[in-house]
């Protein structure tokens, strides 16, 4: 929640799925609505307490669970594990997981291509820009030589004039 990845949406749909298990009533419930009936909750279970937007730790009641495993341990079972037909909480929990790391095409393999693919981009902008940069020097220097070379023939023809024109002390001061 305070991490560098906590503003990614969909890490914060993948906990929001898991969170909404681990609160909601269970869709193949029998004798056990929700994992609070177990003794597994998000705090001090009650029914006044229970969100899905502030679960950061789970409780779990070893009593509370025991007692309802002894109650109807198939139902404790189907609720976590499932059956054929209804997978149980912790099976859809890993399914979730499962979806989000499967390579090529989970949230994280998804977006280490977009991450590459940005630096990529990145790296061939810095690329066009220093080529950029370089084109814009090496002008520069041309400028620059240029510039330097008329400036020398402008001190040549000067000083020619002047060594051609005699000795300045032909000039004639008022």
């Amino acid at each position: 929640s305070t991490g560098a990845l906590k503003d990614q949406s969909t890490l914060k749909f993948i906990r929001q799925q898991i969170r909404n298990l681990l609160v909601n009533t269970f869709d193949g419930a029998t004798t056990f609505k929700n994992l609070a009936a177990l003794g597994i909750s998000t705090t001090n279970a009650n029914a006044a307490n229970i969100s899905t937007s502030n679960v950061e730790y789970l409780y779990f009641d070893p009593d509370k669970f025991m007692e309802g495993y002894n109650k109807d341990s198939e139902s404790v079972k189907n609720m976590l594990v499932g059956s054929d037909e209804t997978p149980g909480i912790l099976l859809q929990i890993e399914n979730i997981v499962e979806n989000a790391l499967a390579t090529g095409t989970g949230y994280f393999s998804s977006a280490d291509k977009s991450y590459s693919q940005t630096i990529t981009s990145i790296n061939e902008k810095i690329r066009k820009a220093n080529a950029s940069i370089e084109a814009y020097r090496a002008r520069l220097e041309a400028k620059f030589q240029s510039m330097d070379m008329l400036i020398s023939n402008m001190q040549n023809q000067y000083n020619s004039f002047m060594t051609s024109s005699g000795s300045t002390s032909n000039i004639i001061s008022y």
